[in-house]
């Protein structure tokens, strides 16, 4: 017992010996401030201490400029000093954490931070009491230190503490998104900024001192989990009580040969400064070091060393073997005068930049140049005259989309220099400046060389130099950011790009390396000779290359032959034709050098051929300009028909599977009335909605082709719930579930898996936003809300579904937004672009692939519009809005429309933000390609399309344009006008034979055409459902494909994100650009059903007085027959078609009216509810007879001599001895509203149109038969 005693009381005093008691670390002061605004210092607000002797800790975040590399240069405040503690910053943005000690308490002090660069940053400043006061400036509160960073991932950084009850706290910055952080468990947020450029700024701690040295700690967030972060974090140490020692770390190595390193000065930097002397055998060491982040740099005259310097952090441990190697160099005459540079992400008409001093005359000239997004030709210039000559370029790089160049004058003109690069169009641009003395101005460039990859490690090279101490110069287009390779000093960093140097030693072997942190990239080196240099042969010669055709002076059409001769000693690698200073189709690499040339995607008038010509050597020659002119009248404009009455403003219009048009509008007073019209017949059906106010409703198909409406107007509460169907067989509706949510003006979007996403729409107010999605389930019947996607996105946001399945909000015809994307299966928002671009119509032109234009405005907006227009490409990584060329017109409230040969129609709109102005309205049509991403201008409309337009690709290839009005102030455009697109005019259409009803997804399906061996390109074009300019349910796909004899083999998309189900368009377009008329195919979920009905049976055809009668016997369905597709030709033996179809009916006969005396023969095809089509009945044949009797007709309402005012009906009687088809209503002689098909036969006359006095109503009335 006795023992066991003592051996106790051992271990408790052994405890003690190891563990004394320390004072308790307390929190004094937090005081933050955050910086929305862009600019170079942050700064407290002032503050106070309340005791003497504490550790002051600033932790510092700040955003970075894309490409470049922020930091705090300095801390200062309360006249302490201020030292870093740790810095991250290898993302963009940097995190940091600086100390100070205060011995005496601080009254009304601020403490103001200093960054590298004008950002938008964050800072907070702790106070803490209980630390240890024994260092200088609070260095022996300072324990280990931690970085972390990732392109992506939830931040996390780890240290090991090196004494007991010890505090933990962190810094970081996401430059993803602006998103609270969801600190781990034991961890608190002490400050957080979301700052409005789309960054989260944070400082973090641990909730409790941590009690043991030696333990592990993390300070993490477990939420979000896609940062692109920076984290900084250290260790607090607690002072009082019989302190331990603060253990120390050691950095050393050596450095080889130790001859030459001998006597070499090591200097260290950081964390601490110091510097040692390299011994007689090559080694350097430092010691008594704290944990923190160092430099390790060496130094002697006449030698070089490799690596220049290392980072070192020490983190608990001693850091050995930090060698370095170092060789003796022969000083050289080349040296950096000075350097410039500049670059812009978006898209501009030229960049500069210029020298800092002037140039000295005599002085060697390089730069860099670049243009991306698209690819182009640049030219360079300057202010004093220079000539530049290639070394290397244009050489493009497909990943990227980039052409670079390496230019350089060898004896520059002296004085103050501003270069400046000028592409053929807009284009991201940028520009690397730099003047050098000691090269060669002789035949300077020795070697060159180019290379493209993906990943981290980036080299141009090797190459074998001929001359000893060259000027080796690299230059990398990154995916991510640059860094300078081993041995090479950087030059100028611009949007992530950098140049480099080195001057060799000796010739050899040689490659510009870099490094980034991941993505595809571009590099280029060029070689230059010393001043002095042995003489070199005679550069390799530029090819030669002339135009052969067409010959300058030509008129012009159709499809030309350009053609070119080139020739060079070493070989000609290939001939680029432009047009207009454009590339014209691909580089043609094998002889004879000829491309085909559609004359009709430009506009009539002059334009300018050239050809350059690349030999193997990469030296281009570019060949005099031939200039040509275009004629191609309409195959170059298209044409607009005259204007038809359509009876209604139609601010929805709805393409239906049937090949007829749903038209609706509805107002602030009335539900309007909703019409469905036929663009083969020209007639017009009456088709109310009993459910709702459709007025600025949202509309889209479901995948049986039926047409959902959700929304609309309520005059008690502005905005509806109410959700209505709309059957395109039976031109019928029927109510559907209300919404959750009121809205008015909301999006519906067809979703991949068959159910319809609703977004946006006012509710009881212009600014009560409807937040939170809805998605109707045709399955169920029923609606379901997105609980956890609550976003307040203004009216009708322009949605698309991405090949990824989440869905895109684009921007708004109202207002411009940041793009935003919505993943239905997370149920959450992410920011894709938080640069806003605006636009008033957006149109998907491939999947995933977004162009928008002009300026967004509501009717009661002011200003002028712009025409400018951007692209994005979801498909990349970190997608963001670029702007390309602008439309030739300024337009708010304009349409996009996509056509069968991939271009985009825009029609309409005005050149200010007043949507009722028509003096401001714009007529002429545009139509982009999204080949070389340029506009041209087509022909004019006639009638005035501003707000409340619609325009819809009809099934022949022309555009509906219609409405325009319908609201207070506004002039109703109820006449609509088709455009047929320059493609109509260019030759003979191909023809589809047959198609299939349906076709699977990731499957091939065959399709019959005569023309197979003339087919250029397949797409499917979902069926247009538009409303303010936007198409709600538009999509277009470009299918592969193979021919064979008199067939087609079409792959069908490989999954519902790139074509949700539903009815689609299929266009074939011929070589000579001219599409089909298309044929209906279906697209059905994947539970849908794909098995015809039986055929009709025993069809018989009854001949009489202007008709005939059919009666057949009924087919069966396993989901029910919805109706019978009736067919009719004049010649036996034919197959049934949607060119002979005449009508439809639900029931098993059928009356065909109005028919001409002779024989037909008929066919009957049987629909199910899904579109599955049967096979054809029995063919029957019918003989009709003349019906000479015309019809009787008279105006019942008003009578004759009647005084009338306002607004009266109209009304007519009209009987026939076989059946009466329309009655046509005239005032004063001319016709007055679209002929009524049925009866009661009346119309609304508003008599304040006609003058006063007597005005002569009166009617028409044709017969069912022909006479």
């Amino acid at each position: 017992m006795v023992n066991r005693v003592v051996c106790f009381v051992g271990l408790v005093l052994f405890l003690c010996a190891v563990s004394p008691a320390r004072a308790a670390i307390g929190i004094d002061v937090s005081t933050s401030a955050n910086n929305a605004a862009v600019g170079t210092t942050i700064a407290t607000p002032a503050f106070s201490t309340t005791a003497p002797n504490e550790l002051l800790l600033a932790f510092v975040a700040s955003d970075a400029a894309f490409g470049t590399t922020a930091s705090v240069t300095n801390v200062a405040g309360g006249g302490l000093t201020w030292a870093l503690v740790v810095r991250t910053n290898v993302q963009l943005g940097t995190a940091e954490i600086w100390r100070a000690f205060a011995p005496a308490t601080l009254s009304n002090v601020a403490v103001t931070a200093t960054l590298s660069q004008p950002v938008v940053s964050s800072v907070t400043v702790m106070s803490f009491t209980g630390t240890d006061t024994t260092g200088v400036n609070g260095a022996a509160a300072i324990g280990a230190t931690a970085s972390a960073n990732a392109p992506s991932g939830a931040p996390a950084a780890t240290l090991v503490t090196t004494r007991s009850n010890s505090l933990v706290l962190g810094v970081g910055d996401d430059w993803d998104s602006p998103i609270a952080r969801t600190p781990a468990a034991g961890q608190s947020i002490v400050h957080q900024s979301l700052s409005t450029t789309g960054d989260t700024y944070w400082v973090q701690k641990m909730d409790a001192t941590t009690p043991l040295a030696g333990t592990a700690v993390t300070v993490q967030d477990v939420a979000p989990t896609t940062d692109r972060f920076n984290l900084s974090i250290v260790e607090v140490l607690a002072g009082g009580g019989a302190t331990t020692p603060q253990a120390t770390w050691s950095i050393g190595g050596s450095i080889s040969p130790a001859a030459n390193a001998s006597g070499a000065t090591v200097t260290l930097s950081g964390a601490a400064a110091a510097s040692t002397t390299v011994d007689v055998n090559g080694n350097y060491s430092f010691s008594g070091l704290a944990n923190g982040s160092y430099n390790v740099t060496p130094a002697k005259a006449a030698f070089s060393f490799t690596p220049a310097s290392q980072p070192i952090t020490i983190n608990g441990a001693s850091a050995a073997a930090i060698n370095f190697s170092t060789q003796a160099v022969t000083a050289s005459a080349i040296r950096l005068v000075q350097k410039a540079v500049n670059g812009n992400e978006g898209s501009v008409f030229s960049i500069s930049a210029t020298f800092p001093a002037g140039n000295t005359a005599g002085n060697f000239l390089i730069v860099t140049g670049a243009a991306a997004r698209p690819a182009g030709t640049i030219t360079i210039s300057d202010t004093a005259g220079n000539t530049y000559l290639p070394a290397i370029g244009p050489v493009t790089d497909p990943g990227q989309d980039t052409t670079a160049y390496l230019w350089y004058v060898p004896s520059a003109k002296g004085g103050p220099n501003t270069v400046t690069l000028t592409p053929t169009s807009a284009r991201a641009l940028e520009i690397h400046l730099s003047e050098w003395v000691g090269l060669a101005s002789a035949s300077p460039v020795d070697q060159i060389a180019t290379a493209t990859g993906n990943g981290t490690a980036v080299s141009a090279g090797p190459v074998t130099t001929t001359t000893a101490g060259e000027l080796v110069f690299g230059y990398a287009f990154v995916f991510n950011v640059a860094s300078a390779g081993a041995g090479f000093a950087p030059l100028s960093l611009v949007n992530g790009d950098l140049d480099e140097y080195l001057i060799e030693s000796a010739a050899g072997s040689v490659a510009a390396t870099f490094t980034q942190n991941a993505g595809t990239w571009f590099a280029m080196m060029a070689t230059f000779r010393p001043a002095g240099a042995a003489p070199v042969p005679p550069p390799t010669p530029p090819p030669t290359v002339s135009l052969t055709s067409p010959v300058a002076g030509t008129n012009v059409v159709g499809s030309v032959a350009v053609s070119a001769a080139a020739s060079d000693a070493g070989g000609v690698a290939g001939v680029q034709f432009q047009l207009d200073g454009v590339n014209l189709g691909a580089e043609v690499t094998t002889s004879p050098y000829s491309i085909s040339w559609d004359t009709t995607t430009v506009v009539d008038g002059s334009h300018s051929l050239t050809a350059i010509a690349r030999n193997t050597a990469g030296l281009t020659t570019t060949s005099s300009r031939v200039a040509v002119t275009v004629s191609n009248g309409l195959a170059s404009t298209g044409q607009w028909s005259a204007p038809f009455d359509l009876g209604i403003v139609a601010v929805n219009s709805v393409l239906l599977h049937t090949g007829k048009v749903l038209m609706f509008s509805g107002s602030y007073t009335s539900t309007g009335v909703e019409r469905v019209w036929d663009p083969a017949t020209g007639t017009i059906t009456l088709v109310p909605n009993p459910f709702s106010n459709l007025f600025c409703a949202g509309q889209a198909q479901l995948p049986d082709g039926r047409v959902m409406v959700v929304g609309g107007f309520d005059s008690g509460s502005l905005g509806a719930s109410n959700a209505s169907i709309f059957d395109p067989v039976a031109e019928i509706w029927s109510a559907a579930p209300s919404m959750a949510f009121r809205r008015w003006y909301p999006t519906a979007t067809g979703l991949p898996d068959g159910r319809l996403l609703v977004t946006s729409g006012g509710q009881t107010c212009l600014t009560c936003l409807a937040d939170l999605p809805e998605i109707y389930d045709p399955a169920t019947g029923r609606f379901s809300t997105l609980a956890t996607a609550r976003l307040a996105v203004p009216y009708y946001p322009f949605m698309f579904v991405l090949p990824d399945g989440t869905v895109l909000d684009a921007g708004s015809n109202e207002q411009p937004v940041a793009t935003s994307r919505l993943n239905l299966t997370t149920g959450s928002w992410s920011s894709v672009d938080p640069i806003v671009k605006d636009g008033h119509s957006a149109a998907m032109y491939l999947p995933g692939k977004i162009l928008k234009s002009g300026t967004a405005a509501d009717s009661g907006t002011t200003g002028v519009a712009a025409a400018t227009a951007f692209v994005l490409d979801t498909t990349r990584p970190s997608p963001a809005w670029r702007q390309v060329a602008s439309l030739a017109h300024a337009r708010a409230f304009h349409n996009s429309t996509l056509l069968p040969d991939g271009t985009v129609l825009v029609t309409g709109g005005g050149s200010t933000l007043d949507g009722h102005d028509v003096t401001k309205a714009v007529f002429p049509a545009e139509l982009w390609s999204p080949a070389i991403e340029t506009w041209r201008t087509l022909a004019s409309a006639s009638v005035p399309r501003l707000y409340h337009s619609t325009a819809l690709l009809l099934p022949d290839g022309r555009v509906l344009s219609a409405g325009s009005g319908n609201d207070s102030g506004a002039v109703d455009q109820t006449r609509g006008q088709i455009f047929s697109p320059p493609y109509l005019f260019k030759g003979a259409r191909p023809a589809i034979a047959s198609a299939p009803d349906v076709i699977a997804y990731g499957g091939s399906f065959s399709v019959q055409t005569p023309d197979a061996v003339s087919i250029a390109s397949v797409s499917l074009i979902r069926l247009g459902a538009v409303t303010h300019a936007f198409d709600e349910d538009q999509r277009f796909v470009s299918l592969a494909f193979t021919a064979a004899a008199g067939a087609l083999s079409i792959q069908a998309p490989a999954n519902a994100n790139l074509a949700p189900p539903g009815y689609y368009m299929l266009f074939l377009v011929g070589s000579n650009g001219v599409p089909s008329v298309a044929s209906f195919v279906r697209l059905p979920t994947g539970a849908a059903d794909l098995i015809p009905p039986t055929a009709p049976g025993a069809l018989t055809a009854n001949g009489g007085l202007g008709s005939a009668t059919l009666s057949w016997t009924a087919s069966a369905d396993n989901t029910g027959v919805a109706l019978y597709n009736v067919h009719r030709s004049t010649t036996s033996g034919f197959a049934p078609s949607a060119a002979n179809r005449i009508g439809q009916s639900t029931s098993t006969t059928f009356t065909d009216a109005g028919v001409a005396a002779g024989t037909y023969f008929y066919l009957v095809t049987a629909q199910d509810i899904t579109g599955n089509v049967s096979d054809p009945s029995n063919e029957a044949v019918a003989i009709v007879l003349a019906d000479a009797t015309p019809p009787t007709v008279s105006i019942t309402s008003p009578a004759d001599q009647d005084a009338v005012s306002g607004s009266i009906a109209i009304i007519a009687s009209a009987s026939d001895d076989v059946s009466v088809a329309g009655v046509q209503f005239f005032v004063d002689g001319s016709p007055f509203g679209a002929e009524r098909a049925s009866p009661p036969y009346s119309i609304t006359w508003n008599t304040a149109t006609s003058a006063d006095g007597a005005s002569s109503p009166r009617t028409g009335s044709t017969k069912a038969s022909a006479s």
